[in-house]
């Protein structure tokens, strides 16, 4: 697992974390503080653990608890095509 951070005036305010397995990068729980928002932060993490994977032989990418927009966009300007996408939905035990 490999995480990736953003620090602004010694304060970190936004990261990713990403899992590599044989061809495949995974990137999970991608935040960025409110205050950090909408300055091209987590695109450009995404960048860099795309670039990461892709030099690591990776092929296939996947985002998880990511904010659904925020990944479909992200996704979007790296050039990503959604293939398939699903949701979970779990109701408190009874």
């Amino acid at each position: 697992m490999f995480h990736w951070a953003v620090r602004k005036n010694d304060k970190i305010v936004s990261t990713l974390s990403s899992v590599i397995e044989k061809d495949i990068v995974s990137f999970w729980n991608g935040a960025t503080l409110p205050e950090a928002r909408h300055q091209g932060l987590m695109t450009a993490l995404a960048c860099f653990a795309l670039q990461d994977a892709i030099s690591k032989k990776c092929r296939i990418g996947a985002s998880y608890l990511l904010p659904e927009r925020s990944a479909f966009s992200i996704c979007n300007k790296l050039g990503g095509q959604t293939k398939w996408r699903f949701s979970a939905f779990l109701s408190p035990a009874l």
